[in-house]
């Protein structure tokens, strides 16, 4: 299993970025767009933001999304995290012609 953090940032940026620009959930975009993280900013809180863009439902349960990950051969990554954040505003910021 890898866990590359140089390929995993980059991988969660493109990731964010297509999400947002496919979602049609304006309370998650909302919730990402206004989220800001600093060093304390745990790995759990990261999680639930990312829980909350890909299943909106509340269906899936934490294992589901780390072993989905895992089934890939890759681990789930704080890098990962920020990455997916990180793409998503861009992408918001993009679309409101901020950037």
């Amino acid at each position: 299993m890898t866990a590359d953090s140089d390929e995993e940032y980059p991988l969660g940026f493109n990731a964010g970025r297509a999400w947002a620009e496919a979602s049609d959930d304006e309370g998650a975009v909302e919730n990402v767009e206004t989220f800001t993280y600093d060093a304390g900013t745990s790995f759990d809180e990261l999680l639930a933001l990312y829980k909350r863009c890909i299943d909106p439902e509340g269906i899936l349960v934490e294992d589901d999304i780390l072993d989905g990950f895992e089934a890939d051969g890759r681990m789930l990554t704080s890098e990962y995290l920020f990455g997916f954040i990180d793409g998503v505003q861009a992408a918001i910021k993009q679309a409101k012609g901020l950037s």
